[in-house]
C-alpha cells in the first residue's frame, strides 16, 4: 500500500470518528455518565499520539521555541495533560474509579484513532513524507480537534443528565445511591467545562465554516500562548507525580501571579475599546478578584505547611512559571510599575491577549481539582508549627491550649511544633487544604463564566492619537460552524 493511501485511509479513519462522536451527542438518552469517564483519557491519549503523528508537527510545546508551533500544538498538550490527571484520580479513587465498564462508543472511537496512528507511523517518519499531502494534515487536524470537542461536550451533557437523575435519587428515596456524589460530579462537570471551552477555542479559530471549504490557517502563536500552555503543562506533570507542600506552594503562587497580571491586561483591553467595558467591569473584574484572592489563600495554607528544609521547588516547574509570569510581566509593567493602558495596547493586540488568557483561565480549574485530589489523599509531610497554627484556627479548637491532653485529638505533638518537626499531615489539616481548593475551584468556574464574552470581543480600538474614541461597537458576528447535527436543543 502506497503512502498516498495511507493517508487516504488514515483521514478516513479520523472523519469516522469525528461522526461517531457526533453519533454520540445525538443520542442523549444512551450516554451513561461514568463509562464515559472511564473511557475519555484513553479517547485523549490517542488522539494526541496521533496529533504528533501527523505530518508537520514539530513535537510537544515544551521542545520548541517560543515563537514556533500554533495554537493546536499547544491546545492538544493541555488537553493531554488534564485528560491524565483526570485518570490519575480515577485510579486513586476518585468518582466513579476506574474500577467498572467503560463506553463502547468512545472505546471504539479510539481504538479507530489509535489505527490510523500506527498506520502512520509504521511508514516513514512524519518529516519525511512527501509534500503532496497537501492540506490533508492540517484538515486532520481540524476534524480530531473537533472530534474531542464535540466528546467532551456529550460528557458534559451526560453529567447534567447524570445529576439530574441523582437529584430524583434524593427525592424520592431520600438518600443518594451507593457511591454517588453530589460534589465529585459537580467537579467534574467544571472540569469537563475547562476542556470544552480550550477544545472549542480552537475549533472555533480553524474549522471550515462549510463542509467543503478549505481550512482557515491558525492564528500566529506568540510568546505569551506558548509560556502559559507550557507552564500549565509542567505544572500539571509536576504535581502528578510530586507530593511535595513546595511544588504545590508554587503552582498556587504562579496561578495567583497570572490572575493578577491577566487581571491587568484585560483592564488595559477594557479601558482602550477592545473588550467590552460594561461586561469588564460587571462581571469578569470581580470573578477575578475572588479568584486571586482564593489562589491567595491557598498558598498561604501550603506556606505554613512547607519546612524550611523543604523549600526546593522542581526545575520544570519553577522554569515554566518564572517563563509565563515574565511574559505577561513584559506586556502589563513598565520598569517597576504598571504601564498605562495605551502602553500595554501598543505593545500587543489585546483581543488576541484576551483569548489567550481565557485559555489559561479554563485550565487553571482543572489546576485546582489536581491540587485537591493530592491535598485529599496523596501521602504528604509538613511543617509541625504550621500544622498546629492551621489547627488552632479552626473553630472547634478556638480558645484552647496546646497540651499533651490535645496531641491525639490534633494529631500533632507540642514537642514537635517546637522543633519545627516534619510530621504527616493530619486529617483536619487535609480537610482544611481540601475546603481551600474547593474555594478556588469555585472562583475559577465563576472567572470562566465570566469571562465566556472574550470569544466575541469587538475589535480592538484605534491606537491613542490617530481618531477621537466614541465608544464601544459591535464586532462583526462569528461565521457560523458547520457541524452537523448535534442531538436536540444544542448547537454543537
Amino acid at each position: 500500500m502506497t503512502p498516498a493511501q495511507d493517508r487516504r485511509i488514515v483521514n478516513e479513519l479520523i472523519r469516522d470518528s469525528e461522526l461517531a462522536a457526533r453519533r454520540i451527542l445525538a443520542n442523549p438518552d444512551l450516554m451513561a455518565a461514568p463509562a464515559m469517564l472511564r473511557t475519555w483519557a484513553e479517547v485523549v491519549e490517542c488522539a494526541a499520539a496521533l496529533w504528533q503523528a501527523l505530518p508537520g508537527t514539530p513535537g510537544t510545546v515544551e521542545s520548541r521555541s517560543a515563537d514556533a508551533g500554533d495554537h493546536g500544538d499547544a491546545a492538544i498538550d493541555r488537553l493531554a495533560a488534564m485528560a491524565a490527571g483526570w485518570h490519575r484520580g480515577l485510579i486513586r479513587g476518585n468518582w466513579p474509579c476506574a474500577a467498572g465498564p467503560g463506553d463502547e462508543r468512545l472505546l471504539q472511537i479510539a481504538e479507530q484513532l489509535s489505527l490510523a496512528e500506527d498506520r502512520l507511523c509504521r511508514r516513514e517518519p512524519p518529516g519525511r513524507l512527501p509534500s503532496q499531502a497537501g492540506a490533508d494534515p492540517a484538515l486532520a487536524k481540524a476534524r480530531l480537534m473537533h472530534t474531542l470537542y464535540v466528546g467532551a461536550h456529550a460528557i458534559a451533557v451526560a453529567l447534567q443528565q447524570h445529576q439530574r437523575d441523582l437529584r430524583a435519587a434524593v427525592s424520592g428515596k431520600h438518600r443518594l445511591p451507593f457511591g454517588e456524589s453530589f460534589e465529585q460530579t459537580r467537579q467534574a462537570q467544571q472540569r469537563m467545562a475547562g476542556f470544552e471551552q480550550l477544545a472549542g477555542a480552537w475549533v472555533a479559530r480553524t474549522y471550515p465554516e462549510h463542509s467543503r471549504a478549505l481550512l482557515r490557517g491558525p492564528p500566529g502563536d506568540g510568546r505569551l500562548a506558548q509560556a502559559l500552555a507550557r507552564c500549565d503543562v509542567q505544572a500539571h506533570r509536576s504535581l502528578a507525580t510530586s507530593t511535595s507542600t513546595a511544588d504545590l506552594l508554587y503552582a498556587s503562587t504562579t496561578e495567583r501571579a497570572i490572575g493578577s497580571l491577566s487581571h491587568l491586561i484585560l483592564g488595559a483591553g477594557a479601558a482602550t475599546g477592545a473588550l467590552d467595558p460594561g461586561q469588564y467591569r460587571e462581571r469578569l473584574s470581580p470573578a477575578l478578584d475572588r479568584a486571586e484572592g482564593a489562589w491567595a489563600g491557598a498558598a498561604r495554607l501550603w506556606g505554613e505547611l512547607t519546612h524550611r528544609t523543604q523549600r526546593r521547588v522542581d526545575l520544570p516547574l519553577l522554569g515554566a512559571a518564572e517563563r509565563a509570569v515574565g511574559a505577561l510581566r513584559e506586556i502589563a509593567y513598565d520598569g517597576l510599575t504598571v504601564a498605562t493602558p495605551e502602553v500595554i495596547a501598543t505593545r500587543t493586540d489585546l483581543r488576541a491577549a484576551a483569548q489567550t488568557v481565557q485559555l489559561s483561565l479554563a485550565t487553571s480549574g482543572d489546576l485546582a481539582c489536581l491540587i485537591r485530589d493530592t491535598a485529599a489523599a496523596a501521602p504528604m509531610l509538613g511543617d509541625a508549627r504550621g500544622i498546629g497554627a492551621i489547627l488552632a484556627r479552626r473553630p472547634e479548637t478556638q480558645g484552647l491550649s496546646v497540651d499533651e491532653d490535645m496531641a491525639p485529638e490534633w494529631g500533632v505533638n507540642p514537642w514537635a511544633v517546637a522543633t519545627h518537626a516534619v510530621i504527616p499531615v493530619p486529617p483536619p489539616v487535609r480537610d482544611v487544604l481540601v475546603m481551600a481548593a474547593d474555594r478556588v475551584l469555585d472562583a475559577a468556574a465563576a472567572a470562566i463564566s465570566a469571562g465566556a464574552f472574550l470569544d466575541h470581543t469587538p475589535p480592538a480600538a484605534p491606537p491613542v492619537g490617530d481618531s477621537p474614541r466614541t465608544g464601544w461597537a459591535p464586532g462583526p458576528p462569528m461565521p457560523r460552524l458547520d457541524f452537523g447535527p448535534s442531538g436536540p436543543a444544542c448547537d454543537r
